[in-house]
C-alpha cells in the first residue's frame, strides 16, 4: 500500500466519544456508548495522543520516526495503515478545516 498524498496532508483528532488511557505498556481506548474496548500498544499510544488535531498525518510519521528511530519510510507505511484504520473506526476524526 502506498500513501496517498491526500492521507499525508490530512489532519486528524481523537473521537471525543472515546475515552483514551494510558497505561505503562500502551493505552485503552473506552467507548462509553457501547462498553466496547480496544488496546493500543505503546507505538499506537504514541500515534494516539499525537494526533492532537494540529499535525498532519506527515508530521506524525516524521514525528514517530524521530522518536523510535527508525526508517521514515517504514515508519510511513505502517502508520499510515494505523491510521487509516483508525479513520476507517472513527477512532480518529479527519479535522475539519474552516
Amino acid at each position: 500500500m502506498t500513501l496517498s498524498a491526500g492521507l499525508l496532508k490530512t489532519v486528524v483528532e481523537p473521537n471525543p466519544r472515546y475515552v483514551f488511557r494510558e497505561e505503562a505498556d500502551g493505552a485503552l481506548l473506552f467507548d462509553p456508548d457501547t462498553d466496547s474496548l480496544r488496546l493500543l500498544n505503546e507505538t499506537g499510544a504514541y500515534v494516539y495522543r499525537s494526533a492532537d488535531g494540529a499535525r498532519t498525518v506527515a508530521q506524525l510519521i516524521d514525528a514517530l520516526a524521530e522518536e523510535y528511530g527508525e526508517a521514515r519510510e517504514k515508519v510511513a507505511q505502517e502508520t499510515g495503515e494505523f491510521i487509516t484504520e483508525l479513520l476507517e473506526k472513527e477512532l480518529l476524526l479527519e479535522k475539519r478545516r474552516p
